[in-house]
């Protein structure tokens, strides 16, 4: 059984519907196409595949190569004709697609198809002499065709209006198909807001006349826009009513990656690398599986660009004499993560940046309760079973340094799912801003399950209420289409939404209100600093990449114990060895963020101490951290925040949180203890006279 693609089905059905005889292929256009031999159908009449690849060919096919196979074998097309700025116009008969690459045969200017274009061009315009040659005839007569968009594509029109009888079977059509390559570079989106000069402006119309030409209705022809983004051409294009479809060609899924991985395991050349046992598995099946797994986001091209990549690295130690005794080449998770956060970067236009996390639950002090709910919901997304029990948004709140970054690396590090940063989509150009949002919208579709993170929100979106109109509405309309795809029932349990503020009041109601958890994050107590003291270096030494070699010694030596995913998990007497530095920086009340840097000047001490001690060699053994260095850099650290605002913060964060179940216990002391009930629960009337007293004082002051 040979199972299509998805989207190629979608095309036909539009077709031979004659729904639309104009279509445009957009997005992941220049990736491998593969057929598979499963299918199980969805509901309304979606599906998805399985299986093995189903091909005769040791090599995978091109996106061009597929679609000329299928132009040819599935719509019986008789000529496939093709245009774009550097090649020009060009034909390919049905005679020529017997052979076994399509693209690489040679195009036979004096074959049928050409032959017509001469004949409708001589027509038009006479013998041309005066036109641009654009190649030779067999017998070496000068083939005149005309050097300007425009009028190539009138040409092309008029082949498209005519029906093509099949020469055995004369009561049968056979169409003629016109594929408009790179068609961003003929029909450029300016063209849209009437830019562009007159023959631009005409080619625009001709391809918007040609979806609408009752002519070409009538007849079996097609035509078919190649863009890797939609935004690039204009809108008018392929809008609603125009008679042209867009159809997007998305990123391989799982099962997708999973076949061609086997594909290229047993069946194609080159042969995949031999992939890493302790990163991917045992079996061929267990490799397929976890690679595929771990290369979510990336193009069938990139996997086989990988293994090139692996491959060819291998190639260059066997030239070293240094590193001659490792020169098989294997591919490792390493490989795949360093490769895949460069691919998403380059698909998304560097609008999207892919995070490497490295700390997991058990690092964040405290806020068991947010850790247990988010393990369940990450379990609700794996299975994708349960996906309406998953939020689609999750607000952190909270001062500066309280670990809002490090609660989405630890989510995503748990979970395995893809975490991404949005950066700045704003551009200067007029509409470019609105297109940057929509690639990264549906280049994200593509990497579910993903996480999204976006750093402090309350800077990257303000209120709508703020009267700011100096960009002619682009922030509102981009505003309004992140709200409604962050509301999205289709995206729940693909798409999570994480973001970070440390002032959630500024926030515009409609986007607060996407957020199904709003979740304070407070300066740590006593016993949530502990964790983090004793989980912070392990993450230190991991972030150096073994650069730094250090580790709790003396008073201060630990268990080493770890959890499932080999992350530290200090029991309560590795704990409670920080108990004295903990109640000191609890007192001072330092975050997260700062005891990180007292251990990092911790750090700095061991190392001090082995240069002075006059050692030779730094890294010929592993220094050991004990609690007077830590007690000593705490000594030194000083607070160059204040502490009144980050209590105003926290108060923010308690106000905002939607649930009281996510809400930290609160000290009995300090703005905490003023806005308990006896029973410890929050006094809602006094956590707002609490903020409005800060407020007055700080307004007081002109630092508000």
């Amino acid at each position: 059984m040979r199972v299509r693609p998805a989207w190629i089905e979608d095309l036909v059905t539009f077709y031979e519907g004659r729904i639309a005889r104009q279509f445009v292929l957009h997005f992941n256009i220049t990736d491998y196409v593969i057929d598979l031999s499963q299918r199980y159908d969805l509901d309304r009449g979606g599906y998805t595949r399985d299986g093995e690849v189903v091909t005769n060919s040791e090599t995978p096919q091109t996106m061009r190569e597929y679609l000329n196979r299928f132009l040819f074998d599935a719509l019986s097309c008789q000529t496939i004709y093709t245009y774009s700025l550097a090649n020009g116009l060009t034909a390919i008969d049905a005679a020529q697609s017997d052979q076994e690459d399509v693209l690489t045969v040679e195009r036979e200017v004096h074959g049928p198809g050409m032959q017509r274009i001469y004949e409708i061009d001589k027509t038009m315009h006479g013998s041309g002499s005066a036109r641009q040659a654009r190649g030779k005839t067999q017998n070496e007569d000068d083939a005149h065709l005309p050097a300007d968009v425009s009028e190539n594509l009138k040409l092309l029109g008029h082949v498209l209006q005519q029906k093509f009888p099949d020469p055995l079977d004369a009561s049968r059509e056979r169409p003629v198909a016109v594929i408009l390559d790179y068609a961003e570079k003929l029909i450029p989106f300016h063209l849209g807001e009437g830019q562009g000069d007159r023959e631009q402006l005409q080619a625009l119309e001709v391809v918007q006349r040609w979806a609408l030409d009752p002519l070409i209705r009538q007849t079996y022809n097609l035509i078919i826009l190649l863009t890797t983004n939609i935004g690039q051409i204009p809108q008018s294009v392929y809008a609603e009513g125009s008679g042209c479809r867009a159809v997007r060609v998305p990123l391989p899924d799982e099962n997708e990656r999973s076949a061609f991985i086997q594909f290229k395991m047993a069946r194609a050349r080159p042969r995949l690398v031999p992939l890493s046992a302790a990163d991917f598995g045992m079996t061929d099946a267990d490799q397929a599986r976890h690679l595929a797994r771990a290369t979510q986001g990336m193009r069938l091209t990139d996997i086989d660009n990988l293994s090139r990549r692996v491959a060819a690295e291998a190639y260059k130690r066997r030239r070293d004499a240094r590193q001659a005794n490792n020169t098989t080449p294997l591919l490792q998770i390493e490989d795949v993560q360093r490769a895949k956060a460069e691919v998403i970067q380059a698909q998304s236009a560097d609008l999207l940046e892919i995070v490497r996390p490295v700390r997991g639950f058990n690092e964040i002090g405290g806020l068991e309760n947010l850790k247990q709910y988010l393990r369940k919901r990450t379990k609700f997304m794996l299975s994708s079973e349960y996906s309406p029990l998953v939020p689609s948004g999750l607000l952190l709140a909270g001062p500066p340094g309280t670990g809002k970054t490090i609660i989405a690396e630890a989510l995503a590090t748990e979970s395995g799912f893809n975490l991404v940063k949005m950066r700045n989509i704003q551009d200067k150009w007029v509409g470019s801003s609105e297109r940057n949002l929509e690639l990264v919208l549906n280049l994200l579709k593509d990497l579910h399950p993903v996480i999204v993170f976006i750093d402090e929100i309350d800077q990257a979106m303000v209120r709508r209420d703020t009267g700011q109109s100096g960009d002619s509405g682009v922030g509102a309309r981009m505003f309004a289409r992140l709200l409604e795809e962050m509301s999205n029932a289709a995206n729940r349990g693909r798409i999570l939404w994480v973001a970070a503020t440390n002032r959630a009041d500024i926030l515009d109601e409609a986007l607060l209100r996407r957020f199904d958890r709003v979740v304070p994050l407070l300066v740590p107590d006593v016993n949530e600093s502990c964790r983090i003291f004793a989980t912070m270096l392990e993450v230190i030494v991991k972030q150096s990449k073994g650069r730094i070699r250090v580790a709790y010694g003396g008073d201060l030596a630990q268990s080493g114990k770890t959890d499932k995913l080999g992350l530290p998990n200090p029991t309560q007497a590795d704990l409670d060895k920080f108990l004295p530095l903990a109640k000191v920086t609890s007192e001072v009340g330092l975050t997260g963020a700062s005891i990180e840097m007292i251990v990092r000047r911790a750090i700095e001490m061991v190392y001090e101490e082995l240069i002075d001690s006059g050692s030779q060699r730094i890294g010929s053994a592993t220094p050991l951290l004990q609690s007077h260095h830590l007690l000593k850099a705490v000594t030194d650290f000083k607070p160059n925040y204040q502490r009144e605002i980050y209590d105003y913060q926290s108060l923010l964060a308690i106000r905002a949180c939607n649930f009281y179940s996510v809400v930290p216990t609160l000290p009995r002391s300090g703005v905490y203890e003023r806005i308990q009930k006896p029973d410890s629960t929050i006094d809602i009337d006094r956590l707002e006279e609490e903020i409005r007293r800060i407020e007055r004082q700080r307004l007081g002051r002109g630092s508000l």
